[in-house]
C-alpha cells in the first residue's frame, strides 16, 4: 500500500490521533482538517517563516486512558503554500525504516535517538509548549500540572502571594480550563486592571491560544476604554482566538476609525497582523470595512514596519486575494499604492 500524506500514515496505522496546529496559536485542528492539508488540497492556514508547525499525537485505538505519543513537525511549503509533498516522503519513509506499520510500538534507545535526529523535528518554544500540555490534559481528562492551585489562589486574591512565584505552565493550565471555570472567569475580568503588569503580560500570552470563552468577550470589550494603553494592547491580544467574533470586529473597526494615539499606534498594527488578522478577513457587513482602514492607517504608519507587516499578511492564504484586490486598485490613495509598488520591488528582489 503506498502512503503518500502524514494524514494517510496515521489511519493505516490502527491509531487514533488528534492534531493541534503551532504555527500561529496552538489550537486543535480536526482530522479533515488536517487531512485536507497533508493532502495538498489546501494551502496550510497559519504559516510560519514559510513553515507549518504542528503537534500529532497519537495513540493505539482501543487504548481507554491514553498515553499518547507526539510528533512535534516543522514541515516546509511549497511556493503554492502547500504543505511539501517531498518533505512528507521523507519522514514516512525515516519512520517505516524505524518503526514499520507500528506507530505506537516502543522504542529502543538507539531508535528513539535516530528518530529524534528526523531535520523534521523541532522544539517549539516554552509558551507554545506550556499552552500544547495545557490543551492536552484537558483533552484527555488528566490533572492540571501542580502549578495549577497556585494560579487559581491568584487570580482569586492577588493580594494573597507575589506572582513572582506562579509558574507558567499553571498560568497554561488555567487558560485551557477556563470554559469550565466560571466563578473564576468572573474574578479575572474584574481583576483585569489591577494585575501586576508583568503577570497581565503572561496571561495574555496563555489566553491567546486556546478558545477564550464567549462569555468572556463582551466584558473584555468593555474594560478596553478605561484602560491605559498597555493594558488596552494586552487585552486585545486576550481576544485573539476570538477576533473573527462580531464584537470583536465591531470594536476593532470602531477603533480603527478613531484617530491613534503614538503610544498604541504602532504596535496594534503589529499586534492586527501577527494575531488579530482573522478579523480583517471579509466575512460579511461588520468586516468589510476593516481590511482597507487598515491598510490605510499602516500605509500612514512608521515606514520600516510597513513591508514587513504586509508580507505577513499577504502570505496567509485567508487573506491573500482580498489584499491582493485592494491593493491593485486604481482608485487608492497615493500612500497605498506607493505602497503596492514597494512590495511589488521588494517581491521581484527576492
Amino acid at each position: 500500500m503506498t502512503i503518500s500524506n502524514l494524514s494517510e500514515l496515521l489511519e493505516h496505522s490502527q491509531c487514533s490521533y488528534c492534531c493541534y496546529d503551532l504555527g500561529g496559536r496552538v489550537q486543535a485542528l480536526s482530522s479533515a482538517e488536517f487531512a485536507v492539508i497533508a493532502g495538498q488540497r489546501v494551502a496550510y492556514p497559519y504559516p510560519h517563516q514559510h513553515h507549518a508547525q504542528f503537534a500529532l499525537v497519537f495513540w493505539p485505538q482501543l487504548q481507554q486512558h491514553p498515553q499518547p505519543f507526539i510528533w512535534l513537525l516543522k514541515l516546509p511549503l511549497d511556493e503554492r503554500g502547500l504543505l511539501d509533498q517531498q518533505a512528507q516522503q521523507n519522514f514516512i519513509a525515516q519512520v517505516i525504516a524505524l518503526l514499520g506499520q507500528q506507530l505506537t510500538g516502543a522504542l529502543s534507545e538507539q531508535q528513539q535517538q535516530q528518530l529524534q535526529q528526523s531535520p523534521y523535528l523541532f522544539t517549539p518554544n516554552t509558551t507554545a509548549q506550556a499552552a500544547l500540555h495545557g490543551q492536552l490534559r484537558v483533552r484527555f481528562g488528566q490533572p492540571p500540572s501542580l502549578h495549577f492551585e497556585a494560579v487559581e489562589s491568584y487570580l482569586r486574591d492577588p493580594q494573597q502571594q507575589s506572582w513572582q512565584q506562579l509558574g507558567v505552565q499553571g498560568i497554561h493550565d488555567v487558560a485551557a480550563r477556563l470554559p469550565q471555570l466560571e466563578n473564576l472567569q468572573q474574578t479575572l475580568l474584574q481583576q483585569l486592571p489591577n494585575f501586576p503588569l508583568p503577570f497581565l503580560q503572561a496571561l495574555a500570552q496563555a489566553l491567546e491560544h486556546p478558545p477564550l470563552p464567549l462569555t468572556a468577550v463582551e466584558p473584555m470589550l468593555a474594560w478596553l476604554p478605561q484602560l491605559p494603553a498597555e493594558r488596552q494592547l494586552l487585552v486585545w491580544r486576550m481576544l485573539t482566538s476570538r477576533a473573527d467574533h462580531d464584537l470583536v470586529q465591531q470594536a476593532l473597526q470602531q477603533r480603527l476609525e478613531q484617530p491613534f494615539d503614538a503610544a498604541i499606534a504602532t504596535d496594534l498594527l503589529v499586534l492586527i497582523a501577527m494575531r488579530l488578522w482573522p478579523a480583517l478577513v471579509p466575512s460579511g457587513s461588520n468586516s468589510a470595512n476593516l481590511l482597507p482602514q487598515y491598510l490605510q492607517h499602516l500605509a500612514a504608519g512608521e515606514q520600516s514596519l510597513q513591508l514587513p507587516l504586509l508580507q505577513q499578511l499577504i502570505r496567509l492564504p485567508a487573506l491573500r486575494p482580498h489584499l491582493l484586490a485592494l491593493l491593485r486598485r486604481n482608485d487608492n490613495p497615493s500612500s497605498l499604492r506607493q505602497l503596492w509598488q514597494r512590495l511589488n520591488g521588494a517581491t521581484s528582489c527576492n
